[in-house]
């Protein structure tokens, strides 16, 4: 067994509620959203096969909305999912160990937080510019 395994299968972290080994709630996280992808990918081979199809019927509309909720449900709980493991890194962590290590810790979390500010406002840019285009994409199939 590797250091690393079995310092993993040593520290107990919380994860989903629950106090679990390291290496249970890594494998947890990662094999759910695994799962989650998987179930992604099919949901969205689903619509796009009922497109192809052409949605002409109120059923085709209901399983293609159906398609569009669980592909919302599961990007939530990946989401969720993801958000859990920066809190399981910051609680392996710890606590910064003297006053040098905590105000350059300050520092560099400003720093981070300031270029995660900067890139959250460039994807907004580019999810606008999207939007755009998606409409113009829109408009354009239905006067063709």
């Amino acid at each position: 067994m590797s250091v690393a395994s079995s310092a993993a299968s040593c520290l107990n972290v919380r994860f989903g509620g629950e106090t679990m080994t390291l290496e249970q709630a890594t494998k947890k996280a990662i094999a759910d959203i695994q799962t989650m992808f998987n179930d992604l990918e099919m949901e969205l081979i689903l619509l796009a096969n009922a497109q192809e199809q052409q949605i002409d019927d109120e059923e085709d509309f209901r399983m293609c909305v159906t398609a569009e909720d669980r592909t919302e449900d599961l990007v939530d709980g990946m989401q969720y999912l993801l958000g859990e493991l920066p809190e399981i890194a910051a609680e392996i962590r710890g606590v910064p160990p003297s006053k040098e290590a905590k105000a350059w810790f300050k520092a560099h979390q400003a720093e981070r937080k300031s270029a995660a500010a900067m890139l959250k406002a460039q994807r907004k840019t580019a999810e606008a510019a999207e939007k755009v285009a998606r409409k113009a994409l829109t408009a354009e199939g239905k006067s063709a």
